[in-house]
């Protein structure tokens, strides 16, 4: 029954667009101390998962265009 509800709302949402909805707190334009190294780590541990290695000069190209 849950999945169904939640189904039918995700279905709902998509078709009504995001109009309207706004976050309670504005997000940063960007992010300073503890955030951005938090922010660098989470970056390092998702290229690590799909095989994007720092040394890699292909893999280099993708990290700067997501920079």
């Amino acid at each position: 029954m849950r999945t169904a509800l939640f189904d039918v709302a995700s279905i709902d949402a998509a078709d009504q667009g995001l109009e309207g909805m706004e976050p309670d707190l504005p997000f940063p334009l960007a992010y300073r101390g503890i955030y951005k190294e938090r922010q660098r780590e989470v970056d390092w541990q998702l290229y690590d998962s799909i095989g994007v290695r720092r040394a890699n000069p292909p893999s280099k190209r993708k990290i700067r265009r997501n920079y």
